[in-house]
Formats: structure tokens, C-alpha cells, sequence
């Protein structure tokens, strides 16, 4: 178990961190309507890439402002930008009912992992009950020599 555990460690220790490209959301102004805002130069958000959900490109991560900006003005994007402020509502609603899914599923892994904690130190007790068992120690003052 403690063998396990280590290579288990070693593995996460040896991963690499995988930075994913950020999702862009248009801002809202003062009417509640979705516009678009171009992060500015000095944003983080280009330097390691930004995906824009509207579908044109999908594939595509912009890492620079200008193309961005090139981007948000295509027919496509603007078809997009206005169908969520035609269906704002719903989304708002779907908003709502992601960040309940969301905080649902926090409390499930939080209970998932006390349980895994708990159940992880009932194994170690019992490895260390049954190695007891198997090797049990030896006394050699129990040792009776007399035939």
C-alpha cells in the first residue's frame, strides 16, 4: 500500500501543468445587452490564448488583440452576439442553473473525498492488523524449550 502510494505521488509529481486557452464572454453594458470588449495589449488573457465560443473558428486561439478584434467583426460573430442578447434570458437562466449544478457537485466531491480519507486510514489500520497477524512478534522468553 505505502509502495502504491509513492509511485502514485511520483506520478502526479512528474505531470506537467497544461495551460487551456480562456473562453471569451462579451462584457454587459449599463442596458444589460452583451457587447464586445477587446481585452487590452497588456491583458494575460493573449498570452496564453483566448477561444472565442461563437463557432466561426473554433479551433482557432487568438493570442493576439488585433486578430481579435478582426474576428469580432466577421458576420458570424455578430449573428452570435446578437441571437444571446435576442435569448438573454435563457441564458441568464441556464447561468443560474450551471452555478447550482456547480455547487451540487462541490459538495458531492468534498463528501467523496472524506470518505476516501476515511476509508484510506481504515486500510492502513488493517494492513497493519494483518502484517500483526501474519508475522506476529516473537518473545523468546514465550519459547518453551522442555520436551
Amino acid at each position: 500500500m505505502i509502495y502504491s502510494n509513492l509511485c502514485i505521488l511520483n506520478h502526479i509529481h512528474k505531470m506537467d501543468l497544461i495551460v487551456e486557452p480562456e473562453d471569451y464572454s462579451p462584457s454587459i453594458n449599463n442596458n444589460g445587452e452583451y457587447i464586445d470588449i477587446v481585452p487590452s495589449n497588456n491583458s494575460k488573457i493573449f498570452k496564453i490564448g483566448m477561444r472565442c465560443p461563437c463557432g466561426t473558428r473554433k479551433d482557432v486561439v487568438f493570442k493576439e488583440p488585433s486578430k481579435f478584434k478582426t474576428h469580432i467583426k466577421c458576420k458570424k460573430h455578430k449573428e452570435w452576439l446578437k441571437n444571446i442578447n435576442n435569448d438573454r434570458f435563457n441564458y441568464i437562466i441556464e447561468n443560474k442553473k450551471a452555478q447550482e449544478l456547480i455547487m451540487n457537485q462541490r459538495q458531492i466531491i468534498e463528501e467523496k473525498d472524506t470518505t476516501i480519507r476515511c476509508l484510506t486510514k481504515e486500510i492502513a489500520q488493517l494492513e497493519i492488523q494483518l502484517n500483526e497477524i501474519k508475522n506476529p512478534p516473537q518473545d523468546l522468553l514465550d519459547i518453551d524449550i522442555d520436551p
